[in-house]
Order: C-alpha cells, then structure tokens, then sequence
C-alpha cells in the first residue's frame, strides 16, 4: 500500500512539474485589441500630443542622459528573453483609416534607456505619408501597460535613430544596457515585433560591418544574419551578456534578377551599430 501512495504522489509531482513549465502564450489580437481601444481612448480624450507636435522634435541633437549600468551577464539564451524583454516596448502609431470610425494601429519597437522614460527607436517610424491621419502614439510594455508617448528628444535621419520620450505614469520600465561593439561572427539576439507578432525571438551572427549608402547619405551599418521583418524596426539586439549592441533597421532583399525582383536568393539585415548610437547621445556627427 505504501508503494502505491509513493507512485501516486510521484505522478502527482510530475504533473505539477509539467503544469508549472507551460510556456507563456502571446496573444497577439488581444494586444492589438488593447492599443486600439485603450490608445484610440487616449487620443480621442485629447490626452496625447499631436503627431505633428511630436515630429517636432526630430533632427534635433538629443541631450546626453544617464545609461542604466550594466547588470549582471545573463546565463543563457532563455534567461536573456526572460529577463531583457522587460526593456522592450511595442510602440504603436494610432491613425484614422478613413473609411470606418474606428482607430487603428502600426506597430514597430522600441528599446527602454532609462526609468524616467527615455527610449530610443528608428528615425523612419515618426516619418508617415502625408495622407495618413495620425492621432498620435503610444508605447506598450511587456506586462501591459499602455503609456503615452509625449516627446520627440531628437534623431539622426542617416543613422535612422530616434529618441522619444514616453510618460511611465507609475510604471516601472526596465532600462536595458549599450554593450561593446561585437566582432564579424559575434553571436547574437533580437527581440521584437515583426509583422505584429509580438516579442518574438530570433539568433544569429554579425556578419560584418560596412558602409551602406553613398555621398552625404552613406552611413555605418552592422550586418546580421538573424531574422527580422516589418515591426522590427527599433529592436534590440543584444551580445551573449545581454547588452544592447544595434537596433534593426532596414531589410535589403536580393533577387536573381533585381530588376523584376524575381527568384529571391537571400535578405541583408541592416542595423545601426552600437558605436552610432553611443555617438548621437555625445553630439557627434550633427543631425541632418
């Protein structure tokens, strides 16, 4: 009998194990769900800045803020996302479509430099068609607060970065640290959002370093092999410690033939290194 109650209580073990280990499901409609609602609310209520105040702000030279000091490295993979996804925003434009009541969202991402509420993303997400009927943005954290974005710092168009400002209201955001630049073959990771699907992982290595662009509008790239896509824009991507090192930028798809753009053979992944970034917050290179 006493063997039966000991298996009975070593399955009962198991199970509560493997029900504890479950992994988290995103659910990506109730997300976007949540910002149109709750964002939409926001700037039907007045209670964001207009997008054409927030442009405002861009190309000005960012004044120089205090970066978070660097945490303990992380162990693994695993613990990097458990751990450094708390720095990563969904930052989402709200516009009117025009062709029905409601508000809607375009989501990129955005990387947490400081508790006050200091982040940092891509130029090109404050640049929208002069057609779109933007209401405003608003920036989501990991664990579902909804923040207003309330000021552009400054950008570099050529350097593609952007640094904006969001009103914690109480939240606490977790700043992420800039690490060293990694060498060509540097493992790496990405955190972000493509296409809306939120928080998701990839890997891969620096490939290399390179100029992209030419006369006044050549920049420094990193090159990476890890995958990314639309709604990327503004991701981290952290080195094995679990420093930021870049943030995503462009995609540059190369076709057999280019001109059809036809049999594709493989994607660039540009990125704005880690040097740039360092770079705009010292007030190198004036922003155009």
């Amino acid at each position: 009998m006493s063997c039966i109650r000991l298996l009975v209580a070593l399955i009962t073990a198991c199970l509560a194990s493997a029900s504890a280990a479950e992994p988290e499901i995103i659910d990506d409609a109730a997300l976007i769900l949540r910002l149109e609602r709750e964002g939409g609310t926001l700037a039907t209520q007045g209670k964001l800045p207009a997008f054409d105040q927030l442009t405002k702000g861009l190309g000005r030279t960012p004044a120089a803020i205090v970066l978070p000091p660097e945490p303990a490295a992380v162990r693994s993979t695993e613990e990097l996302y458990r751990l450094r996804r708390a720095g990563v925003l969904i930052l989402a434009r709200i516009f009117d479509c025009g062709k029905c009541s409601r508000l809607h969202v375009s989501c990129a991402t955005a990387v947490v430099l400081s508790p006050e509420g200091v982040c940092l993303t891509n130029h090109h997400v404050f640049e929208v068609r002069q057609d779109q009927a933007v209401k405003g943005m608003v920036a989501m954290t990991v664990s579902g607060e909804i923040l207003p974005v309330v000021e552009v710092m400054g950008s570099h168009r050529n350097d593609d970065l952007a640094v904006f400002r969001v009103e914690p209201n109480g939240a606490a955001l977790t700043a992420l640290p800039l690490g060293p630049s990694p060498e060509t073959g540097a493992h790496l990771t990405v955190i972000g959002h493509p296409a809306d699907h939120f928080f998701s992982l990839s890997t891969g290595q620096v490939a290399r370093y390179a100029r992209s662009g030419r006369g006044t509008q050549a920049t420094e790239r990193m090159f990476i092999t890890a995958d990314y896509a639309k709604g990327s824009s503004g991701s981290p991507i952290f080195d094995d410690a679990g420093r930021v090192v870049g943030i995503a930028a462009v995609t540059q798809s190369i076709y057999y033939d280019q001109d059809k753009q036809a049999k594709l053979q493989m994607v660039f992944k540009a990125c704005v290194p880690v040097h740039r970034i360092r770079r705009l917050f010292a007030g190198g290179d004036s922003a155009p």
